[in-house]
């Protein structure tokens, strides 16, 4: 959250870009498509939200299952003698800041995947557009503006890529080490754990922290496999009747749109599902040798 604050201007931006003319839908068929990426994103955003709230309330409850007294939901040290009035204000304090951070990732979350869930919308907009196009007969200068509203529409969607990248990017790189050391420690306090209840709050907490990853690489799959669509839409256009002015501008639309259009996390890993495997297979490796190591001693 400490980074997207420092990006205020770039955020700013980001939110006029929503307004723009290209990226509104123009008739009940695009409206359609409009309500089934929305439906998705919702379906998305409740299973996000019910993983962590479950999380943030074993958290918060398993104090109630520890065996010594004054348990806290995260073991710490008070330079105090801990009476039961301090205690009390220990535990609230812990809990409103799990509580606020809990509220912080699914934020930060919900709006990295809106922001692919809207890319792979507008994709699926200028797909349908372009398939839709029809060519003018003795009207080549219409049909041209027509195409260069396109070729806009489609600088536009990498500029709004683009932007996205520069807000989100190092943090989700932060993220990806944040994630492969969750994963590595909740296995292995899984392990060694006793009590029945931290055995289910630490699955439930790894649980919620694979989710807040995938969700993001599972968006940005699927708004690259959207971006691929682009070039065969381009060419099953109506364009055996265009001019050779016409066909060269699909053309260019055409190689234009061959390299898919990706979300990279700090300009130095690929956010896709691919990658989730890859730190899930990582994570389990340091869990491996982890484990090794601590039977050895």
């Amino acid at each position: 959250m400490i980074l997207l604050s420092r990006k205020r201007l770039i955020f700013i931006s980001l939110l006029k870009q929503y307004d723009e003319q290209l990226f509104q839908p123009r008739n009940e068929n695009e409206m359609e498509l409009v309500k089934i990426n929305l439906k998705k994103f919702e379906s998305i955003k409740r299973s996000l939200t019910y993983f962590c709230y479950s999380s943030l309330t074993m958290s918060v409850i398993a104090p109630y299952f520890h065996q010594e007294p004054f348990g806290l939901p995260f073991e710490a040290w008070y330079p105090i003698d801990m009476s039961y009035c301090l205690y009390v204000a220990a535990y609230i304090h812990q809990t409103i800041a799990i509580t606020l951070l809990a509220f912080g990732f699914i934020f930060g979350e919900i709006l990295v995947i809106q922001s692919m869930t809207f890319v792979g919308l507008q994709c699926d907009l200028l797909c349908y557009r372009l398939k839709s196009i029809k060519v003018k007969q003795n009207s080549d200068k219409e049909n041209k503006i027509i195409l260069t509203e396109y070729v806009r529409n489609h600088l536009m969607i990498l500029k709004f890529l683009d932007i996205t990248g520069e807000m989100y990017g190092m943090t989700y790189l932060l993220q990806l080490f944040a994630c492969t050391t969750t994963f590595c420690t909740g296995l292995f306090l899984l392990t060694v754990t006793e009590n029945s209840f931290e055995y289910f709050y630490l699955l439930s907490y790894i649980m919620a922290q694979s989710f807040l990853l995938l969700t993001p690489c599972w968006s940005a799959t699927q708004m690259t496999r959207k971006s691929e669509k682009i070039p065969t839409a381009a060419y099953s256009a109506d364009w055996i009747h265009g001019t050779n002015s016409f066909k060269q501008m699909l053309i260019l639309i055409i190689l234009r749109s061959q390299t898919p259009m990706k979300f990279y996390a700090g300009n130095f890993f690929e956010l896709s599902l691919d990658t989730y495997v890859s730190i899930c297979r990582a994570s389990y490796s340091y869990f491996t040798l982890l484990s090794k190591m601590t039977n050895e001693k």
